[in-house]
């Protein structure tokens, strides 16, 4: 992850030197991708190596992640991913019956969702 903070108005441009799919998430400010205006709190993704060229307005503060995919598929459940469906489900009983360690001096437990 990279942390970006633009003091004044300026262009990135970074064509060919991104791998993959990455996301720019715009912390405070703007920025401007083919004169459309993007506000903080947004989220933008590239998926084209070769074309990324934004314009950050001047206090813009952007984080930048992402990259290649990784080389199997994964899989989410909530708070836990794995490439491997028994383990993540595996996960899940082990948070329900409370046999993760717990953090110390943190006595709070939150419930997976029902819906996953």
């Amino acid at each position: 992850m990279v942390d970006i903070l633009a003091e004044d108005e300026t262009t990135l441009d970074l064509s060919n030197a991104l791998r993959g799919e990455v996301a720019f998430v715009i912390v405070e400010g703007e920025i401007t991708e083919e004169d459309q205006k993007i506000q903080a709190g947004q989220m933008l993704i590239s998926k084209a190596d070769e074309q990324c060229k934004i314009c950050l307005a001047k206090g813009t503060r952007l984080l930048l992640f992402g990259g290649e995919p990784l080389a199997k598929e994964h899989f989410l459940l909530w708070n836990f991913v794995f490439s491997d469906k028994d383990k993540l489900k595996a996960a899940k009983t082990r948070w329900e019956n409370k046999n993760f360690p717990k953090v110390q001096g943190d006595e709070t437990y939150i419930p997976i969702p029902k819906a996953v």
